[in-house]
């Protein structure tokens, strides 16, 4: 692959911060579990009607479960994509790049790249830049994990290295 030019990895803040996510929203389960436990010591106080206690504890049950997986899954989700921005990597070489994301491996070769440039963005904040291959796989790089002039210039120095090979091969 030749030379390594230049290697460009996920904002560590942005993975902190979603780390940091992902344990409140754990923890967010934790305190609905504590809520629901003094609902339960609240519970105990005699009331007249038990058909009117019953339809109370049954739906607050629910509601305190509900309340409970939202937590759970958003906290969870949150740890999971920290941890894919933990390992997710773009390395420059003068022949190609290596891309890891979610856990595999993507090689590319210059020589196998037919166009490569700015893509549409969703936003304004966002940018992203296309890659087509020969065999007419499209590869689409965002900027949202990346530090914003990293992530450019490491684009940037890919169009570089591919018009150079274009040059070189024709």
């Amino acid at each position: 692959m030749g030379p390594l030019l230049k290697e460009m990895r996920t904002s560590p803040v942005a993975a902190v911060v979603n780390g940091i996510l992902g344990v409140s929203g754990i923890l967010g389960v934790g305190i609905v579990m504590v809520m629901w436990f003094i609902r339960g010591a609240r519970r105990t106080v005699p009331l007249q009607n038990h058909e009117v206690r019953l339809k109370i504890t049954q739906d607050s049950f629910l509601l305190y479960l509900g309340i409970g997986s939202l937590f759970l899954l958003g906290g969870a989700a949150f740890l999971l994509f920290a941890l894919v921005q933990i390992t997710t990597s773009i390395r420059v070489f003068d022949k190609g790049l290596v891309w890891r994301r979610f856990g595999k491996k993507r090689v590319v070769r210059w020589v196998e790249v037919k166009q490569f440039g700015p893509g549409d963005a969703a936003a304004d904040s966002l940018t992203s830049w296309r890659m087509v291959l020969h065999n007419g796989e499209l590869i689409v790089f965002h900027s949202g994990l990346y530090n914003r002039r990293e992530f450019t210039e490491t684009m940037e120095l890919m169009a570089e290295q591919i018009e150079e090979t274009y040059k070189q091969f024709g």
